[in-house]
């Protein structure tokens, strides 16, 4: 029987039903659990939220231990119902940190919380045989991983958890997270890519053969408040050396950022950090690589990116698709473009010309009309005189966009410094803070 359960769940997304493990619970109550263990752990396992892994274990072992209770006579010597139970939630622990048969294992908001709260009556052994690899199974989860491990920390005063173990198992987390992180610069490298870092995180060699194949939809980005949780965590915890192996994959990030990059996840993680290290009054001089790399990185995009005024008329030319059948022209040249295209393109490209005045009738000029969208130049109609005139003037609309979101980038960063102060700019800033302020 269990040899078929576990071939059984195998095959199903969902697994255990609460019906079948509380007859479960029962019936193994008076049986060697051994057999059984397999299949449990496959049935739990295969359930794609942990919400519902804690649920199902939780009543699982409550009709367990019930139906033990209830027993008149015993069917088990006592140590072989104490070895039973042991075993039994030995397996049932491990299977919450299995991988489920399709996708990535779901975390909600409240499950971090859950599982502190499991671990309380587990005691430490929990945290290495159970939630450290359940949190490198959803690392791409920083938020929640973060929550944990700062959960922890508090409960560290606690009869159940050690200092040690929170150092433990902090430790640990961060030297993951950094080698994933690692991982996706190596990846980004390779693929000669820009990969937006506060976009969902690609799958590194190392995720990949430890989740097989995952769905973009749990594919959760890098959060800049977890990353300075876990920054100040290490600064409380002492852990120095993860807070350096933590920094490198970040300065990693800025050297091949965007500035995309820049304003949604590296800039709020400067941010976050300056307030969070100076409301626990840690040293900053730890960061100086990370904030010099940054906010160089970030000026350097800015003034390289600063755009110029076009220098000619000449502007960006429409594609060679050509509609000559709305056209009322006839082709005359043999790549297939209508005179009208020609036309048009001719003025598009000459450095020398502002303006084209079409005088056609209307089929004409509503073709050309439906061509100018996404270009830099602007229509009008003279209706002085039979057929109409239509009038194509060039724009510097396509340099002034980019302009204003230039300075829009100028201030985000000024308002960035103003943010920091200045005295914690001198400091982080060290030899580079005159010439960036």
């Amino acid at each position: 029987m269990p040899s078929v359960m576990s071939s059984a769940f195998e095959k199903s997304q969902w697994g255990l039903t609460p019906h079948a493990l509380h007859e479960l619970g029962r019936a193994m109550a008076s049986r060697d659990v051994t057999p059984w263990l397999p299949a449990i752990a496959t049935g739990i396992g295969s359930m794609p939220r942990l919400t519902s892994r804690l649920g199902a274990i939780k009543l699982f072992e409550d009709d367990y231990e019930t139906a033990i209770d209830l027993q008149k006579e015993p069917a088990k010597p006592k140590e072989k119902k104490e070895q039973d139970t042991e075993d039994l939630k030995k397996c049932l622990a491990e299977s919450l940190a299995k991988k489920p048969s399709r996708g990535l294992l779901q975390v909600t908001d409240g499950d971090d919380r859950l599982l502190i709260q499991t671990a309380r009556s587990r005691g430490e052994r929990f945290l290495s045989d159970v939630i450290l690899p359940l949190c490198k199974l959803v690392i791409r989860n920083t938020d929640f991983v973060a929550n944990i491990c700062t959960t922890l920390s508090e409960e560290a005063s606690q009869q159940w958890l050690s200092g040690a173990s929170v150092r433990s198992f902090t430790g640990g987390i961060i030297d993951f997270l950094a080698r994933e992180i690692s991982d996706h610069c190596a990846l980004q490298a390779a693929n000669k890519s820009k990969t937006a870092w506060f976009q969902p995180m690609q799958d590194s060699a190392y995720s990949m053969s430890m989740l097989s194949i995952s769905t973009d939809a749990y594919r959760k980005p890098l959060s800049w408040r977890a990353i300075s949780t876990l920054l100040c965590l290490c600064e409380k915890l002492e852990l120095y050396d993860h807070v350096s192996k933590l920094l490198q994959p970040m300065i990693e990030i800025a050297h091949s950022a965007g500035v995309g990059d820049h304003t949604e996840f590296l800039v709020p993680l400067l941010q976050s950090l300056s307030d969070d290290l100076t409301e626990s009054r840690h040293s900053l001089k730890h960061y100086q690589s990370l904030f010099q790399e940054v906010l160089l990185s970030y000026i350097k995009d800015l003034v390289g990116l600063k755009p110029t005024p076009p220098n000619d008329w000449s502007r960006k030319m429409k594609n060679d698709t050509c509609y000559g059948s709305l056209s009322q022209s006839k082709f005359s040249r043999n790549d297939g473009i209508c005179d009208d295209c020609s036309a048009f393109n001719d003025f598009l490209a000459a450095p020398d010309r502002s303006e084209w005045r079409l005088k056609a009738a209307e089929p004409r000029r509503k073709y050309i009309d439906r061509l100018h969208y996404g270009l830099d130049v602007k229509t009008s109609l003279d209706k002085s005189e039979k057929p109409f005139t239509l009038i194509v003037s060039k724009t510097d609309e396509s340099y002034r966009s980019m302009l204003n979101s230039w300075h829009g980038r100028r201030r985000s960063l000024i308002s960035v410094f103003d943010y920091i102060g200045p005295e914690k700019l001198n400091l982080l800033l060290a030899d580079h803070s005159d010439a960036l302020m």
